[in-house]
């Protein structure tokens, strides 16, 4: 699939929970151009929070997928590969602890990650109606937008806060 996109002269976005990523990786990083993307919903820091929000069959998937992303960076950084990495982090009350959360952002930057985009929970809907009580996902969202200033001298990551709070600490 990938060969008949770049043969049309296309780009690729890839989201997925990169859980068998490493069955693609050298597939991604050699096929790779200008505005590729693939985008990774990891929504945890810690293995814990992980399990208590996916629920996978495989109680080690948390760390599994941190592996797959690590190596996706490095084989596309040792091919010089112009693949961007984003994370997406929804945010709950299970991980979303100051040292969870500055945890991955510390982490996603060592890696090389582009950006991370936290997002709480919306109600399915028209409206911006959170999932969670509007004071505690204010409060989550308060959070990271502090870690994020806190961390802005150090990391090169952009950190995108949703709805409604958009922090650029990328160098």
């Amino acid at each position: 699939m990938l060969n008949v996109i770049k043969d049309a002269g296309l780009n690729f976005r890839l989201f997925t929970n990169f859980y068998f990523g490493e069955k693609i990786i050298d597939t991604i990083c050699s096929h790779a151009t200008l505005g590729d993307l693939v985008r990774i919903s990891l929504d945890a820091g810690t293995k814990k929070s992980y399990n208590l929000t996916h629920h996978p069959s495989d109680s080690r998937a948390f760390n599994k997928i941190r592996k797959n992303t690590e190596h996706l960076l490095y084989r596309c950084k040792k091919k010089a590969s112009p693949l961007k990495v984003e994370l997406t982090y929804l945010l709950t009350e299970n991980n979303s602890s100051s040292k969870e959360l500055r945890s991955i952002i510390l982490w996603a930057n060592k890696i090389g990650i582009e950006s991370i985009r936290f997002s709480v929970p919306l109600k399915p809907s028209n409206q911006n109606k959170f999932i969670l009580e509007e004071s505690i996902a204010n409060r989550i969202k308060d959070r990271v937008c502090k870690i994020a200033n806190e961390l802005s001298d150090t990391c090169k990551l952009k950190i995108v806060v949703m709805p409604d709070r958009a922090i650029v600490t990328g160098k």
